[in-house]
């Protein structure tokens, strides 16, 4: 059971850090969109041995997110997975998916007709996929999927929030168990224009078994994540899986 958990909630990490490095610009003029293209590369955090390398085309419509486009490549250059997300509204905070190109395993969120989250999942290209939706409580945290998160926190940032000191909790969908874990965020520290952010499971319990937990730097001033530490779900060119990554963002 451990190992399940701690294997699902990486992957769901995963598609939250590789999403997020989101450029803030001036809004250009009414009806233009914008495209946004920059690139990271993701190291071992103790040695700097590169495991991929990560693509990214993001769409703009002003300073709201239409659409974008994550491909990620081996060290040899050979294409791995893609993880593609249309944002059906403004404030769609779901909408996503995900495909390893090596073996076919795919998994993301949709909204239906009444705007509820559906979750999707498949563990090879020959599987067909299956669908639940996601149920919310009154009262629940606020639930988002792929790159949900960061525009949430980013939003904030933006805004002046999210100061030292501050926690926020949120439920994060998790597609490929058709279930959710909730997270906490901690604001650590502030240095200036670098906001330095703490994401663990609310559950100690489940922090216990999953040992997952990411260390962000934000910049407040455009929104941008500038690096990030912690888990991947990806394999590495012989298959293997890697510990933890550290994945710095080159923006033009």
């Amino acid at each position: 059971m451990a190992v399940r958990i701690g294997r699902d909630l990486v992957c769901s990490i995963w598609l939250l850090a590789f999403l997020w490095p989101i450029a803030s610009v001036a809004a250009p003029e009414a009806g233009a969109d914008r495209r946004l293209k920059y690139s990271a590369e993701a190291k071992d955090p103790q040695t700097g041995t590169t495991y991929y390398r990560e693509q990214h085309t993001v769409v703009m419509s002003g300073d709201t997110p239409k659409s974008s486009k994550t491909r990620y490549f081996g060290p040899n250059g050979d294409e791995w997975a893609v993880l593609e997300s249309t944002m059906t509204t403004p404030r769609d905070r779901f909408t996503h998916r995900f495909e390893d190109l090596r073996t076919g395993e795919s998994y993301g969120v949709r909204l239906d007709q009444k705007g509820v989250p559906i979750m999707f999942s498949r563990d090879t290209g020959r599987d067909p996929f299956t669908r639940r939706p996601y149920k919310s409580a009154q009262g629940a945290p606020v639930a988002v999927a792929g790159q949900g998160f960061h525009w949430l926190i980013r939003e904030r940032i933006l805004k002046g929030q999210m100061k030292t000191g501050d926690t926020l909790e949120f439920r994060l969908l998790i597609p490929g168990r058709f279930d959710y874990f909730s997270f906490k965020t901690v604001v650590s520290k502030q240095r200036g224009d670098t906001v330095f952010i703490s994401v663990k499971l609310a559950s100690l319990f489940l922090r216990i078994l999953a040992g997952a937990e990411m260390e962000l730097i934000y910049s407040r001033s455009t929104g941008r994540l500038l690096e990030y530490l912690g888990p991947t779900s990806l394999l590495d060119q012989n298959g293997k899986r890697i510990d933890g990554v550290k994945i710095r963002y080159k923006y033009p």
